[in-house]
């Protein structure tokens, strides 16, 4: 299950706001969200995180988590109940409404001496990194979803038995006096009383057996009959578009609208975005270079706007606010699209761009979007750079050019070993993709054309012997680092004017016939198993391998397929799941950071290569979800940098498994650096 984020002007309309993709910590599920806006500007949702799949497994945690737009969601350090002596579940945890500056939530947990009953935990730090608890709220045993709130002095518990049921008091510890039960409450669960803007409220609730209903009361004792929510009303059962969900008044609601798309045609920019209940309007905003200043182009009622004033071949940025009320919301993120003749949204290639064999050029129309070339690792003024300090004797450039000639896959008469299916070896195709990758940087550094035509070589070999989709063992899987590799070599050996066009294009199909396949088969269902059963370098060498293959093809679906995936994929490869605990000093634990740094690290590169090729593209990736990846990278130096370990955070996690990840950061050793330094 994953957070969706709904938002309504009037409480019973609702539109769907966010479809936030967030499941909560790595191998996890996300049940029972209980969401509140805290006085420092970000919304918390706390929530039942159990084992992937296995939604009734032992819970001795629940999750919790951050958001600044709703949209974006950053894990936090789960916190544990197992200060509760023996205890089994964790369930349905709820924000406490009304109660003290800091914030609190009950949890509802069963132990070997009492089966499930509502807990309380008090954060007593405002990062909310630290709670105090558990403390019994005295209503007993066999409660489940408990929301408890204080209006008054009087707090109100409202909690499920075998049905929905209603008890005041004049603490939080009770003593407790329950009211009379109601016949039509009985199988009720999930309860969520808000108060609106009237004074009155509506409390919103998810029938076992039914849709989501609510009901209204002017005082919280009478309430109205149960009535369902205008969007569930025509659904038929079993179907429900939600579950256990909480409602907050945010009556500082000011964030931007989202699903904001852009896609070029020929002279028009066709834009979409998400409707947002309760906008009157939509400001569609443009500029010509990245980051604005934007100009308002057209105020629009509904979700779309054709740009008809673009010309082709020039690049457009827009953002879009909404109007609602007086107000003018917040821009959106930017999107981008450059019109081109012969150009619409149904014309996007599968398959790599061919070159004109007269020409050595790439066909006209190929691509969706303009790509830089070359555009792998680095760009002309990179290369240009290189060659000119090498000229020159400067270090450090000397130094590794020094390094470089030493190398023996960089020797010109290195042989490689290509197979018809990659996947008999993937190390020996990466030492060969390597090989090719190293010679025709020294080539271009050096002018030996000896060196370029042995990358040829090896690029050649491998095109003209592979003929299936690789398979093996690890595959598909880690057959994603040599595919990635062997793109971002051909992608720089491109430039090379004797490189015969048609040998280029062989090279390509065997990009989009064989490897594509591989790579979006594996990130797209993972072999069959739970997401989060492989490391995060799996993922991040297949993502990897799209990104680069979409420049060297010119495929803006690969290329973006990739990009995406950093962004919002389901594996560990994803950046929210490589880097899925946050800590204070810009620190990220990294997903494999219990596992060894050997891999930590090889997930930090691959991962930086990924966003090194987007930022050639023009792309900063690097910066995306506030520089988690720098959060990541500093935390595995911090492990590589002899600190003790009693200086470096980490939060255990299981996986779908059941793998636990529950040894400390491996650190490197003091011999380890006195032999060959830090």
């Amino acid at each position: 299950m994953t957070l969706r984020i709904y938002t309504s002007a009037d409480g019973t309309n609702f539109t769907l706001y966010a479809d936030t993709g967030y499941s909560g910590p790595p191998g996890c599920s996300l049940r029972d969200p209980s969401i509140m806006k805290y006085s420092d500007g970000r919304y918390y949702v706390v929530f039942t995180a159990p084992p992937y799949n296995k939604p009734y497994a032992n819970q001795k945690f629940v999750g919790l988590a951050w958001s600044t737009n709703l949209q974006t969601w950053n894990t936090m350090p789960p916190i544990y109940t197992t200060n509760i002596p023996g205890v089994k579940l964790s369930w349905a945890p709820e924000w406490v409404a009304g109660s003290s500056d800091l914030p609190e939530f009950t949890v509802n947990c069963s132990s070997a001496s009492s089966d499930l009953r509502p807990y309380l935990y008090t954060a007593t730090s405002s990062d909310l990194t630290s709670w105090s608890g558990p403390v019994d709220i005295g209503i007993g045993s066999m409660y489940l979803d408990t929301q408890v709130l204080k209006v008054g002095d009087t707090w109100h518990c409202f909690t499920k038995s075998n049905l929905l049921q209603h008890a005041t008091a004049p603490s939080i510890t009770g003593p407790w006096t329950w009211l009379p039960n109601r016949a039509d409450w009985v199988g009720l669960e999930g309860p969520c009383a808000v108060q609106l803007t009237n004074g009155s409220w509506m409390m919103c609730v998810d029938p076992m057996h039914d849709k989501f209903q609510y009901m209204t009361s002017a005082d919280l004792t009478n309430w109205s009959a149960l009535v369902y929510l205008p969007e569930q009303e025509n659904i038929a059962l079993p179907e429900k578009t939600y579950k256990h969900g909480t409602v907050i008044r945010d009556g500082a609601f000011n964030l931007p609208p989202t699903g904001l798309t852009a896609t070029p045609g020929n002279s028009t920019v066709n834009l979409k975005w998400n409707s947002f209940n309760g906008a009157a309007s939509y400001n569609v905003k443009r500029s010509l270079a990245n980051g604005g200043p934007y100009a308002l182009t057209a105020n629009v009622a509904g979700t779309s706007f054709t740009d008809s004033n673009v010309t082709n071949n020039g690049t457009y940025h827009y953002v879009l606010s909404m109007i609602y009320g007086d107000s003018e919301s917040p821009d959106s993120a930017a999107v981008t699209a450059t019109p081109k003749v012969g150009y619409s949204a149904a014309n996007e290639l599968v398959a790599c761009s061919p070159i004109n064999a007269s020409t050595g050029t790439l066909a006209a129309s190929a691509s969706a979007e303009p790509f830089v070339h070359p555009g792998g690792l680095h760009t002309q003024a990179d290369l240009d750079r290189m060659k000119a300090k090498v000229a020159a004797g400067e270090s450090p450039w000397i130094d590794d050019w020094n390094r470089l000639l030493a190398d023996r896959q960089a020797q010109s008469n290195y042989v490689p070993a290509p197979r018809a299916n990659m996947g008999v070896s993937r190390q020996r195709a990466d030492a060969d993709a390597h090989a090719a990758y190293l010679n025709a940087l020294r080539w271009y550094i050096s002018g030996d054309t000896n060196c370029a035509e042995c990358a040829v070589r090896i690029c050649n070999a491998w095109s003209a012997s592979v003929n299936q989709v690789p398979t093996g063992q690890d595959m598909p899987g880690l057959i994603g680092i040599p595919i990635f590799d062997f793109a971002l070599a051909g992608e720089l050996l491109r430039i090379y004017p004797d490189w015969k066009p048609t040998e280029f294009n062989r090279f390509t199909h065997m990009m989009v016939q064989y490897f594509y396949p591989v790579c979006h088969g594996f990130l797209e269902n993972h072999n069959g198993r739970c997401n989060s059963v492989y490391w995060a370098n799996w993922d991040a060498c297949n993502l990897g391998a799209l990104i680069a293959m979409g420049v060297l093809c010119d495929n803006s679906k690969y290329y973006r397929e990739g990009i995406e995936y950093y962004k919002h994929g389901a594996g560990m490869g994803a950046i929210s799941n490589a880097v899925p605990y946050l800590y204070a000093g810009n620190l990220g634990q990294w997903q494999e950071s219990g596992r060894d740094q050997e891999h930590a690290q090889l997930g930090v590169g691959l991962l930086g290569s990924a966003c090194q090729v987007a930022w050639n593209q023009g792309e900063d990736l690097f910066g995306y979800a506030d520089n988690r990846l720098l959060a990541g990278a500093e935390y595995v130096a911090m492990c590589n940098l002899s600190y003790p370990i009693s200086a470096i955070p980490y939060t255990f996690y299981d996986n779908c498994s059941d793998a636990r990840n529950a040894t400390y950061p491996s650190m490197v050793s003091d011999d380890w650096i006195a032999r060959f330094g830090s």
